[in-house]
């Protein structure tokens, strides 16, 4: 949908806007979260306000998981929202996964297939923990079977790097240890640790899937107990 500018003739595209009389509905789509531009939400509603004075303006930004500053200059009677893409496939999971309609079930499986792929549904940057000495030994604390774990994810996060996506593989006998929530957490933490540190890695995100982000799982513990920890190759497409 065009938006022209409020004192020239130049025209910006929101995604998509859905129209009524009284309220204008706008969504700005984003999978790359690199693609934001400052400034760019509030140049929206502004040049939408100007142009359509009567109906209210609604502003939905539906991306990846990042910080969206809501917008500086809110004119009056419009609304901003922020949503990502793992809030909105669990709304979509929960109206079409069990849908008998075959178009509409592989619609869904090529948007999280898509979003997958793009790194989209990963649960957000952890922010990084600087540790003192006294709590260095916590953070390395982990039994040798999961210190194996942990060899492994680094090797995964390797192929990851090199273009595959991927996922950190447990070995079943760990099933039945009653932590492995937070495990998965700590092994996350030290592997982010080593991808920080090793510019051949720079780029690869770790992130949780559950079974209620939708799909199957990579590997057999993950289809198991409905956790795992994944690896999404650096983007190498370039920001629209």
């Amino acid at each position: 949908m065009n938006l022209r500018a409020v004192g020239a003739h130049d025209e910006q595209a929101v995604d998509y806007g859905f129209i009524w009389p009284e309220v204008h509905f706008l969504v700005e789509l984003k999978t790359l979260g690199s693609s934001h531009r400052p400034g760019q939400l509030t140049e929206y509603l502004v040049r939408a306000r100007h142009h359509n004075p009567g109906p209210s303006i609604d502003l939905l930004y539906l991306t990846q998981p990042m910080a969206a500053a809501i917008p500086d200059d809110m004119p009056e009677r419009c609304r901003f929202a922020h949503l990502t893409w793992l809030e909105a496939m669990e709304v979509a999971n929960e109206v079409w996964a069990d849908s008998t309609d075959p178009r509409e079930v592989r619609c869904l499986a090529l948007l999280r297939e898509h979003l997958d792929r793009e790194g989209a549904l990963a649960a957000g940057p952890t922010p990084t923990k600087r540790t003192t000495a006294g709590e260095a030994a916590t953070a390395n604390d982990l039994p040798e079977e999961w210190e194996q774990v942990l060899h492994g994810a680094v090797l995964a996060a390797a192929q990851a790097a090199a273009g595959r996506r991927t996922a950190v593989d447990v070995p079943e006998a760990l099933v039945t240890d009653s932590a492995i929530a937070a495990r998965l957490r700590q092994v996350r933490g030290l592997l982010e640790d080593r991808i920080d540190g090793d510019a051949r890695l720079a780029g690869v995100k770790v992130w949780e899937w559950t079974s209620r982000t939708g799909g199957r799982a990579y590997t057999e513990v993950g289809e198991r107990v409905g956790v795992e920890l994944r690896l999404t190759p650096p983007s190498t497409r370039t920001p629209v």
